[in-house]
């Protein structure tokens, strides 16, 4: 059995998208609510520009209810935000969990990986887009193979350009070097 004699009923991929959408809007609804206080304080508090802050809430606020409703009215920039928003946030998280192991070696602080949960999000992540990505999914949108290879290829470039001056302000770079001068 190859890839492309994998055949969906158009009934469930229908559900599926059913599913996947209320999915994706109650954890948009979840962001606005857990990004209430950031929000608050950009507005309101902040002395100066917090370009993470800011691209965190913009990210939660405003493109992933925007997605979740492009995805359920079935239109083809819902699909590709998803993904974008989707790919986005797990190479962002895995730059974050390598930096954060790479500055941890250096430190008298070890964690402990199996109580983390960040590798649960990582594979949640991972089988969300597996589904999401799937030939009769896609289809239903509209959405050709390299389309979907362009749009998961360009949110991990945006991905390590965002997360390297954040990398910067965890000093990864001055202890790679001081590694390299030793």
């Amino acid at each position: 059995m190859n890839s492309s004699s994998f055949r969906i009923s158009p009934m469930l991929t229908e559900r599926i998208i059913q599913a996947l959408s209320m999915l994706f809007a109650m954890y948009s609804v979840y962001c606005l609510y857990a990004s209430f206080a950031s929000i608050w304080y950009i507005v309101f508090e902040a002395p100066e520009f917090d370009f993470y802050e800011t691209i965190s809430v913009v990210s939660s606020c405003v493109i992933v209810p925007i997605a979740a409703f492009f995805f359920w009215k079935r239109k083809k920039i819902g699909w590709i935000l998803i993904i974008f928003q989707s790919v986005m946030g797990l190479a962002f998280l895995a730059v974050i969990l390598l930096a954060h192991a790479y500055i941890e070696a250096d430190s008298f602080v070890q964690t402990s990986w199996s109580l983390s949960v960040h590798p649960a999000f990582m594979v949640a992540g991972a089988v969300f887009l597996l589904v999401i990505c799937l030939k009769p999914i896609r289809a239903h949108y509209f959405i050709s193979f390299h389309a979907m290879l362009l749009t998961i290829s360009s949110a991990v470039i945006v991905a390590i350009l965002v997360s390297i001056p954040l990398m910067n302000d965890l000093r990864v770079f001055e202890i790679y070097k001081m590694r390299e001068g030793l």
